[in-house]
């Protein structure tokens, strides 16, 4: 008893001290795992983010370019641009799926896909250049849908219309409320 009551002690104290420093070891390793995680996950995100939005950046300075080279100065020559954009789908990266212009007057032409993995703007939403309170949607196959139109409850429309000089506004993604891209 003499003996192996401190014997027993004594082993008692050196597991308690070795689960304790596995413990602060599995800790430290957590942690290490979790920031290793973390980065890995962040970089992944940013490659993913930037193979997305590269084109669609690449593209909106490209058209941005075409239009200012062009002197655009009415709606009208900007609707051109966009139109003629839509003829060549190739030059329209996949992710944009609405491009669309609107001119203080209430006047707004714009093209969009009709489902996701369209390669065509087959899709077209416009107002009358008379009637800015009518939009009018025209999709393959179906017959033209016209729709009250208030121009003033868009925040896109206000956010781009500065002054009384028709700007460009740039390529559109549509998800419930549009966001530029």
């Amino acid at each position: 008893a003499v003996v192996g009551l401190p014997l027993l002690t004594l082993l008692i104290v050196l597991f308690l001290g070795f689960a304790l420093i596995l413990n602060d070891q599995r800790t430290e390793l957590s942690k290490i795992y979790t920031r290793r995680t973390a980065e890995f996950l962040a970089t992944d995100l940013a490659h993913h983010l930037g193979d997305l939005i590269t084109p669609l950046e690449k593209y909106a300075d490209g058209l941005v370019g075409r239009i200012k080279s062009g002197e655009c100065s009415t709606s009208d020559c900007v609707s051109a641009v966009l139109r003629s954009q839509g003829t060549s789908p190739d030059r329209i990266p996949q992710q944009v799926s609405i491009l669309r212009f609107g001119a203080v007057d209430g006047h707004l032409y714009g093209m969009f896909r009709v489902r996701e993995d369209d390669w065509y703007m087959q899709g077209t939403v416009r107002t009358e250049r008379g009637d800015p309170s009518r939009l009018v949607v025209t999709q393959p196959d179906m017959p033209a849908a016209e729709r009250a139109y208030n121009l003033f409850d868009r925040g896109w429309y206000q956010g781009g219309m500065l002054d009384r000089r028709p700007l460009w506004s740039a390529p559109y993604v549509a998800l419930g409320t549009s966001v530029l891209c």
